[in-house]
Formats: C-alpha cells, structure tokens, sequence
C-alpha cells in the first residue's frame, strides 16, 4: 500500500536546504542538477527505491560509478579560468 503523503512530495525538495560546505568546486553544480533532474519524481516508498534512484542518477549524470575513487573532470561544471585551470 502506498503512503499518498509521501507521493506528493517531489524528489527534488530534497535539495532545496543546501549543505554549508561542499567537498569539490563541481559539487554545487552536481547539487543544482541532480535537483532539477528530480523535479517531477514523486519521493520513493522505502529506502533502498530511493539509493537505487539517486545511485543510478548519480552514475547518469556523472558518467561513472559512485564508488569510483578518483577525482572526474566534468567539463560542463568547469569554470572559464582558476587555479585548477592552470590560469
């Protein structure tokens, strides 16, 4: 049976409280577009839904696993100029 509160509620409230500190430049970037790709997804009924959800978000919008390693370039979220630019 379905919670029809939780089928109100879209996704992409989730990141309307954005956190105080972010980890990488290209976080808020990532932050703005998982929020909009959320939009019109109504909140999932249970836990595991919504990691699968976000996990397969996640791989979708950065073009890898979340549990790679590594530090990903995404060209999109770049800046024109900066430090890890080399400018």
């Amino acid at each position: 049976m379905q919670n029809t509160q939780f089928n109100k509620i879209n996704i992409s409230t989730l990141f309307d409280k954005e956190p105080t500190k972010w980890g990488t430049r290209g976080d808020p970037f990532l932050w703005d577009e998982m929020r909009l790709k959320s939009k019109n997804i109504k909140l999932l009924e249970n836990k595991m839904e919504m990691d699968n959800y976000f996990y397969r978000l996640f791989s979708r919008i950065i073009g890898c696993k979340i549990t790679d390693k590594e530090y990903i370039l995404i060209k999109r979220y770049c800046l024109k100029s900066g430090i890890s630019k080399g400018n």
